[in-house]
């Protein structure tokens, strides 16, 4: 156990990384000691005392300041980072999807574990509280077998992501969702998709994960005007909705007229959360939340429904 607050490194200043600065300075036992960014003039914006601003990751390492790093910036740039990072000895956590490719994520896990660090993988959803509801109602056996799960997670086009297509942008977040509640990854998988407003990605796209007995359907795009993130589910014992937006709950037993509808008196930032297990899975050593083998799977999922 570290008996000193951890120091943290934030590398990358988009959407996703300012988020990440702004909430590690509300973890307790944790301090914000170092940002990075190739732009000194997004940098200057984020300075402040204590905090150590770097142009480069290998800045950043030559300087000692930090035992752990957040890696918010583009997909393309994940790989390369986390190596550098775990290859000196920082601990990593990497925002979805953790790479482009198989071969890279499985390279990370490795050097993770001869290393002896924690590698987490920025799967935000799983600490959204209407998640965490449906796995305490499996985990206390009222739900019972599952039947089939749809999701539905749509948005106008986020001019903010360049690199990657609706699917690793998107779905990933489902489809590590559906792993959660399945604890396994389906037969088969496939997918339709199109590129309506972009010419090089994909922005819209339907895809099928079939289980023994249970089969699975995700349908993602950036061609809505409003953004919904919605999850139903039909188990042996009865229907679970969830709205990921709303934070919110709801389990209607079969035969039963008064469903359980469970939302958060305020607001819950599941950022916090998942920052707040990353630091504990390193300081309290307690189990990591998002391995690096969630993130490999979630990331197989989703080239196996684009290869399709």
């Amino acid at each position: 156990m570290m008996n000193t607050p951890l120091s943290i490194g934030v590398i990358g200043l988009g959407n996703m990384g300012q988020y990440h600065v702004k909430h590690w300075q509300d973890i307790p036992g944790a301090t914000l000691t170092a940002i990075v960014d190739t732009n000194p003039d997004q940098l200057a914006r984020f300075a402040a005392p204590g905090i150590h601003l770097f142009s480069s990751i290998e800045d950043l390492i030559a300087s000692g300041t930090v035992d752990a790093v957040s890696i918010t910036a583009p997909t393309r740039f994940h790989f390369n980072m986390a190596q550098q990072c775990l290859e000196n000895s920082l601990h990593v956590l990497v925002e979805k999807p953790m790479t482009e490719t198989i071969a890279d994520a499985e390279t990370l896990i490795a050097i993770a574990a001869a290393k002896g660090r924690v590698l987490q993988v920025g799967h935000i959803e799983r600490f959204n509280p209407a998640a965490i509801q449906l796995m305490e109602w499996k985990k206390a056996g009222r739900l019972g077998s599952l039947t089939s799960i749809s999701t539905e997670r749509v948005s106008p086009m986020p001019v903010q992501i360049t690199d990657a297509d609706v699917i690793l942008d998107l779905a990933v977040h489902d489809l590590d969702i559906i792993t959660m509640i399945t604890g396994t990854l389906p037969e088969q998988v496939s997918g339709a998709y199109t590129s309506a407003k972009l010419p090089d990605r994909a922005d819209s796209a339907m895809l099928v994960l079939q289980y023994p007995h249970a089969i699975a359907t995700v349908s993602v795009g950036w061609n809505s005007p409003t953004k919904r993130r919605t999850l139903t589910a039909y188990f042996e014992h009865g229907l679970v909705e969830l709205d990921f937006i709303q934070q919110s709950a709801q389990f209607t037993p079969y035969g039963s007229e008064r469903p359980q509808h469970v939302t958060p008196p305020t607001p819950v930032f599941p950022l916090e959360l998942e920052l707040t297990a990353f630091k504990s899975a390193i300081c309290d050593r307690a189990p990591i939340s998002v391995t690096g083998l969630d993130g490999l799977n979630a990331l197989k999922l989703a080239l196996c429904c684009k290869k399709s």
